[in-house]
């Protein structure tokens, strides 16, 4: 899911001053190929002598947040280090799953394009299970088998993980999400050697947050 993180800085004022001054902002997009960007112009009204303002806006998801800060901190490591600087290698690295759009691999399914090259394990395990292959809702995408990957491969830990995170299940259709509960909360106690009480209590867990993402 995207993110937008806004950092303002004032410089030359007394925080006094940023309290009664009005921000005025122009915005201009700078996409590139790894990452969206957006770069806003502001001005401060009224202006006052010696003050600068900075604004920068960067939206993108968990990995591109994080790639930007570790960036920002190898920077500023080498410059107060004195260190060689050399040019940063994340921008263009390739994460798991990484495929080219237009790889003749890359499954037509939406919901499977998101396992990019990791597609061939995800089907071998919902073939484990001859119901895997079921979806977990006749209003959801997700087979039943994408639950075993999840507590396999991606550290999903509980029934809010699988059908919130490692799906858009509650956000696609927060009813089916409600309703799948207990065949997720079964699936996942197996794969993590949980009992029937532990999935009876995680559903109902569940299903609780589940409550405030339905319309009716």
């Amino acid at each position: 899911m995207a993110s937008v993180f806004l950092i303002i800085g004032i410089a030359g004022a007394p925080q006094s001053f940023a309290a009664t001054t009005t921000l005025s902002m122009a915005v201009r997009q700078t996409p590139s190929a790894t990452e969206s960007l957006l770069t806003m112009y502001g001005t401060l009204k009224p202006n006052k002598s010696g003050t600068t303002v900075k604004i920068q806006v960067d939206m993108g998801g968990k990995w591109t947040t994080y790639r930007r800060m570790a960036e920002d901190t190898m920077t500023r490591v080498i410059d107060v280090g004195q260190l060689e600087r050399r040019p940063c290698g994340t921008e263009s690295l390739h994460v798991r799953g990484w495929i080219a759009r237009d790889d003749a691999a890359m499954p037509s399914e939406d919901w499977l394009r998101v396992y990019g090259s990791d597609v061939p394990m995800v089907r071998a395990v919902c073939a484990e299970q001859a119901n895997w292959s079921q979806p977990m809702h006749e209003r959801l995408p997700y087979p039943l088998g994408v639950v075993a990957h999840a507590a396999r491969h991606e550290m999903a830990r509980s029934v809010d993980d699988v059908l919130a995170r490692r799906t858009r299940s509650l956000l696609l259709d927060a009813k089916a999400a409600f309703d799948s509960a207990d065949a997720v909360a079964a699936i996942l106690a197996k794969e993590l050697g949980r009992d029937s009480a532990w999935a009876a209590k995680d559903a109902e867990a569940f299903r609780q947050i589940a409550k405030g993402y339905q319309l009716v």
